[in-house]
C-alpha cells in the first residue's frame, strides 16, 4: 500500500454512455392502462462541456418491441446534452393498450457518433418492457 493519494478521476477524452447499460433496464406497465412516458438516460463521462452536445442513436432492428405498436419515440434520432449538464434523455411513450398481460418486449438503443465519442463498452441499452 502507498501513502500517496491517487487521483481516480477519469482522465480520457469526454465520451457519452447509457446509464445502467450493463444490467439493462426493466420496467413494468399495466396492460391496457393507456400510454406512459419513459426515459433512457445518457450520461457524460468527463468534464462538463461549454456548449450543447449533439448526440445520435438508433433503435436496433433486433428489438422485439415494435414502434407504433408497443412504443412511440418522442426523441428523434438526434438529441442534445445541454452545456454544463451531465445527462441527456431519450424519451419514448409506451403504448399499453396494444399489448396483453404477461407480454415482454425490448427496445434496444445504440448510441452512434455525435459531437463526442461513444463509450464502446456502454453504447447499447436493452430497455425491457414488461406488461402486467
Amino acid at each position: 500500500l502507498s501513502c500517496e493519494e491517487q487521483d481516480n478521476r477519469y482522465q480520457g477524452p469526454p465520451v457519452v454512455e447509457f446509464q445502467r447499460s450493463i444490467t439493462g433496464v426493466s420496467s413494468s406497465y399495466a396492460a391496457g392502462s393507456g400510454s406512459v412516458i419513459d426515459t433512457a438516460i445518457v450520461q457524460l463521462v468527463g468534464p462538463h462541456q461549454t456548449s450543447d452536445v449533439n448526440l445520435t442513436f438508433v433503435v436496433d432492428p433486433t428489438s422485439t418491441a415494435e414502434e407504433g405498436v408497443h412504443y412511440d419515440l418522442l426523441t428523434p434520432g438526434t438529441f442534445v446534452l445541454p452545456s454544463g449538464s451531465s445527462f441527456g434523455y431519450i424519451r419514448f411513450e409506451v403504448l399499453t393498450d396494444n399489448v396483453s398481460s404477461g407480454e415482454d418486449d425490448t427496445i434496444d438503443f445504440t448510441l452512434t457518433v455525435g459531437d463526442l465519442g461513444v463509450s464502446e463498452n456502454y453504447k447499447s441499452l436493452e430497455q425491457e418492457l414488461s406488461f402486467q
